[in-house]
């Protein structure tokens, strides 16, 4: 099982950072180049990378940059309403994680 523990999903503050122009000319200025999922802020090709990377589980915590976007704990731990097509799409995906989270809640008390 790969996770990946610097996750930003398109959503909220993470979503605020790709697009703030800031962000963008800092990353290019150290040769990165977006991600398809990025320059298209698609979720669908966001989960598709993750696969073709080999990736099973993602981890957001909060980011406290140097930019002026930054995402606090707080806000990626909000609860949120989830979109029901990407839920039902990507269901087994999330039984992965219910299995693995009741041996990690300890760790974020």
């Amino acid at each position: 099982m790969v996770i990946d523990v610097r996750l930003r999903p398109l959503y909220g503050g993470f979503l605020r950072q790709v697009r703030n122009p800031t962000s963008a000319d800092f990353s290019a200025q150290l040769g990165m180049v977006k991600p398809a999922s990025v320059r298209e802020l698609s979720v669908e090709l966001m989960l598709r990378e993750m696969d073709e990377a080999g990736v099973t589980l993602g981890i957001a915590p909060g980011r406290n940059g140097h930019f002026r976007y930054n995402v606090s704990n707080d806000e990626v731990v909000e609860t949120v309403e989830p979109e029901a097509e990407l839920v039902a799409k990507y269901e087994e995906r999330y039984q992965q994680f219910k299995r693995i989270y009741p041996a990690c809640k300890p760790l974020f008390r």
